[in-house]
């Protein structure tokens, strides 16, 4: 049995499912999204609004309807358009793929110091196997300040 969950809760544990804590990994992606989002958007509008003042500028000027000016416009921005929907694409694919490797970082580890509570019958269990996070999630201390703390009240 102990050695059956120092494989669980040891560092070599590697857990498939990258969404643990559906309430705070969703939070986050979208808190990671949001800012992308509003980016883009921002962008956007400033693009159109170029365009606009473009085609203003050759209404100011003048310029016939079938002039190449407004040719050239129409093109520019349906192919700045193509080429900007192919990088949002990708830009919010990136991001949603960071935000869940992140929040992944952030839950597993309190998700394992969960698990290792509820697993643990009583304090002896918890005294014959340490607690251990993987080598790239964030709270690394918490391992070691909750081991001390067990080896602390081991000697009362």
């Amino acid at each position: 049995m102990i050695k059956n969950r120092e494989r669980q809760m040891g560092t070599k544990n590697r857990r498939k499912n990258w969404i643990i804590n559906q309430d705070f990994q969703y939070k986050f992606i979208t808190y990671t999204l949001l800012p992308v989002g509003i980016t883009i958007l921002i962008f956007w509008l400033s693009i159109e609004i170029f365009f606009y003042r473009m085609l203003m500028i050759g209404k100011k000027f003048k310029i016939p309807d079938n002039h190449g000016f407004y040719l050239l416009l129409r093109t520019q921005k349906s192919e700045f358009f193509s080429i900007a929907i192919i990088l949002i694409i990708i830009l919010i694919i990136a991001f949603f793929i960071w935000g869940v490797l992140l929040s992944h970082k952030i839950a597993g580890p309190f998700y394992k110091f969960k698990k290792y509570l509820d697993e643990s019958q009583n304090t002896k269990e918890c005294l014959q196997t340490p607690l251990a996070f993987r080598k790239g999630d964030f709270f690394l201390e918490i391992p070691e300040a909750f081991n001390n703390f067990i080896e602390r009240n081991k000697k009362d």
